[in-house]
């Protein structure tokens, strides 16, 4: 089994505890951030957080793909994707944690 996946809550708590903080005024906080980063994203924005990394886009061209199951061609159309790319603060930590 892999690592244990820490979710908002957990940010949350742990935050809301660093900084002697109500832990629902933190958890409203990390919720508004997502959300702002999202919805930047979507209009096309990247969106850079000190040390963390850049939420950013990236375009996919229209390619030809194959159905595993009958074998048949077809065209996969172009798509645009989420993409993260890590800043290096957090690259040192994943460094560091080897």
């Amino acid at each position: 089994m892999g690592r244990p996946v820490i979710y908002i809550d957990d940010l949350a708590r742990e935050v809301s505890e660093q900084q002697q903080r109500p832990f629902h005024a933190v958890r409203s906080v990390l919720v508004g951030l997502r959300d702002a980063i999202i919805a930047h994203v979507g209009n096309r924005q990247a969106v850079q957080v000190q040390k963390l990394g850049t939420f950013t886009y990236t375009h996919c061209r229209a390619r030809r793909g194959r159905n595993p199951a009958t074998g048949k061609l077809h065209t996969i159309p172009a798509t645009t994707r989420p993409r993260f790319v890590p800043g290096g603060a957090l690259r040192e930590a994943l460094l560091e944690g080897r």
